[in-house]
């Protein structure tokens, strides 16, 4: 089963939504973020053979996680 997170404060712009797990890919003024934790995110995710998706729904943006059962 999928674990789901959404931020209803943020909705990507379609043209974004392909890059918010890019380094240093940011949609926050100058100096009010980096632009690394969904990249972190998604290395760590990724390396436990997991996936990290971005959606938006109606309320803001969905990030799904999704993780190998450890057996």
């Amino acid at each position: 089963t999928p674990l789901y997170s959404s931020a209803a404060s943020d909705v990507y712009k379609r043209q974004n939504l392909g890059r918010v797990f890019e380094p240093f890919f940011t949609t926050k003024p100058v100096g009010e973020g980096l632009g690394l934790g969904l990249a972190i995110s998604y290395g760590i995710v990724r390396d436990l053979g997991g996936n990290l998706e971005a959606a938006n729904s109606a309320t803001g943006a969905v990030f799904t996680l999704r993780l190998p059962k450890h057996e």
